[in-house]
């Protein structure tokens, strides 16, 4: 029952029911290749995740990069040479167009040894230095003998 109030005006009210237009949450679990060796051509990665929406970006350590996305739980991505010519691990994420961002993956970037010099020594001789040479190698490098 309603009343209306002596003098009172009714105004009219619109009333809006909106339904729910949350992003999904992007969550990446694989990548393929997982590795490469350094000094290697252009890479084309298949990343595998859910809630991959169309548009989303890769950002490979801090630079963006072009995706292709395939459907909701794939997308790939070339990553130019430049960015894997230093062994190391590199992170990746996928950035939505509303600027929603998944978690974070790995990539490992492996040096790739072409020689070493000398090639042989004598068992029993004293140390000797030994001189790796190959691609991909950062002052993080190690080589075990």
């Amino acid at each position: 029952m309603s009343r209306r109030l002596k003098g009172a005006r009714c105004l009219p009210v619109i009333l809006l029911i909106c339904a729910s237009n949350a992003a999904a949450i992007t969550n990446l679990h694989s990548c393929n290749p997982s590795s490469a060796s350094a000094g290697g051509p252009d890479l084309v990665l298949t990343i595998g995740g859910t809630g991959i929406v169309a548009g989303a970006t890769v950002i490979w350590d801090s630079t963006p990069l072009s995706t292709t996305v395939v459907d909701a739980t794939t997308v790939t991505v070339t990553v130019p040479a430049a960015l894997t010519k230093l062994s190391g691990k590199n992170t990746f994420l996928l950035r939505n167009p509303d600027t929603s961002t998944s978690n974070t993956l790995e990539f490992d970037v492996q040096p790739v040894l072409t020689s070493i010099n000398p090639t042989f020594a004598l068992a029993g001789s004293s140390s000797l230095p030994i001189t790796a040479i190959g691609i991909g190698f950062t002052t993080a490098s190690g080589l075990s003998l």
